[in-house]
């Protein structure tokens, strides 16, 4: 009863009084436009005609985290789309100067329209002229505490779940420097969808969340920065309308021979033959080593001072006179983590003189990664975990934030034992003899992209 009473006040009552409203308001903007006044009038008549359409139609308002804004510097505000009420809220309650970013088609709605070209919103049209137009008249308009409001969606949601964003805005925003301040919208939905044929009464709330600056922002991709936003907001949703989002990776740790460079037949060759020299009882000695520090080795199979210099001095040879070369797809691989703004560390049982050998042959190659251990870094060797938990540690990451690659029987079980996903190259040994002992088997990265690791990840 209490319903059918309200949609008999809603639409003979509300509505024709807000129709009014509506004209009057955009008239008047439209006069005080010819008189060039495309901020104060713009602004606080709209503030007025969107706080009635609250109070006409007995909606409530709930406003969070206004205090991460300052009345006088500018933004770019990024707000998920939910329904014919997103509008209503950012004029009537972020308490903030702003311009729309909005579609050119929507110039032609009747007395709005103009108003809005007249108050000097931003348009943007389809394709790179359209951006570089808006982002010529974003930088014009943008100062002194004018801010600017985007859907990134595009258009309201169908299911009350935000959409994939569009790059586009999310280009502008960099283009122009301003930070970005995700807003999130609840509510707005149930009240009236794009789908609703009449307003519903309950609760709209808007979330404004601390902003993004351009410091931030610097040095990652458009993509990365896209995430980032779509996560605040989404995170911000109430739990029915919350996007499911992907595995959150925040750290890669490589280690090195059999998972990045070609090297295992080569040290196998190396290994083989002192075995063969000092250790002829331990037939299976160049694989058994695999993964392990130096130290290590020694002290399990070569506790003598003299034959340890003899092995080191031939070690270091041998490895400066290696061939070292990336395994097919690994260089485009971990370009691609790093893109998306996943930290690579490189975490080898090798030493820094080693490594010196590889830079001599791969000049950039210390350059794909934010971190390099080396043996020195870490007492304890694989199969230990403690190399990969330094890894994580080094990058204020959680276990659960990180991803492992390595290819020996050592690694997988220093990567096991971590806790941190651990993934299998099956390059020093079979598919089927490491199935067991991690978490995926890769053939290899030939073809692997951020986005397929982390349905991987997923699964």
């Amino acid at each position: 009863m209490l319903n059918i009473l309200y949609k008999i006040y809603s639409f003979c009552i509300a509505l024709p009084i807000f129709i009014v409203i509506t004209i009057f308001v955009s008239t008047s903007v439209i006069i005080a436009g010819f008189f060039g006044d495309t901020d104060f009038v713009a602004y606080y008549l709209p503030k007025f005609w969107s706080k009635c359409a609250f109070w006409l139609f007995l909606l409530k308002v709930k406003v969070e985290g206004r205090d991460n804004i300052k009345k006088d510097e500018s933004y770019v505000f990024l707000a998920n789309h939910q329904g014919y009420y997103d509008i209503f809220l950012a004029y009537g309650y972020l308490g903030h100067n702003f311009k729309w970013m909005m579609k050119e088609y929507l110039k032609k709605i009747p007395f709005v329209g103009y108003a809005c070209v007249k108050s000097k919103h931003i348009y943007l049209a389809d394709g790179i002229s359209g951006i570089a137009k808006a982002v010529q008249q974003a930088r014009e308009t943008l100062q002194g505490g004018m801010s600017m409001i985007i859907f990134p969606e595009g258009t309201r949601t169908r299911n009350g779940k935000m959409s994939p964003f569009k790059r586009g805005s999310f280009m502008l925003a960099n283009e122009i420097g301003l930070p970005i301040v995700p807003l999130t919208i609840n509510g707005s939905f149930d009240v009236f969808s794009r789908n609703a044929k009449s307003v519903s009464r309950g609760t709209v709330t808007l979330t404004i969340h601390k902003p993004i600056t351009a410091d931030e922002r610097k040095g990652k991709a458009t993509k990365v920065i896209m995430q980032e936003v779509y996560d605040i907001i989404n995170n911000g949703l109430v739990e029915k309308y919350r996007t499911p989002t992907a595995p959150k990776l925040k750290a890669a740790l490589f280690d090195l021979d059999g998972t990045l460079i070609d090297t295992e037949g080569q040290y196998s060759t190396f290994w083989e033959a002192i075995g063969r020299r000092y250790r002829p009882d331990v037939p299976n000695l160049a694989n058994d080593i695999k993964g392990t520090t130096l130290t290590n080795i020694y002290a399990t199979y070569f506790p003598d001072p003299d034959t340890q210099q003899t092995i080191t001095d031939e070690l270091n040879a041998w490895e400066a006179q290696m061939k070292y070369e990336f395994l097919p797809g690994a260089v485009d691989f971990i370009q691609d983590l790093k893109n998306h703004g996943v930290k690579c560390a490189l975490v080898t049982s090798s030493n820094t003189l080693k490594i010196e050998s590889v830079v001599r042959q791969i000049p950039n190659f210390n350059a794909l990664f934010d971190k390099v251990l080396t043996a020195e870094d870490f007492t304890a060797s694989k199969p230990a975990p403690d190399c990969y938990l330094l890894g994580a540690k080094t990058f204020n990451a959680a276990i659960g934030e990180c991803v492992v690659f390595e290819d020996a029987y050592t690694g997988l079980q220093a990567g096991m034992s971590s806790g941190i996903f651990t993934i299998g190259l099956a390059t020093s040994h079979t598919p089927d003899e490491i199935r067991d002992k991690c978490h995926y088997v890769l053939n290899g990265f030939d073809g692997l992209t951020y986005d397929k690791l982390i349905d991987v990840i997923k699964k």
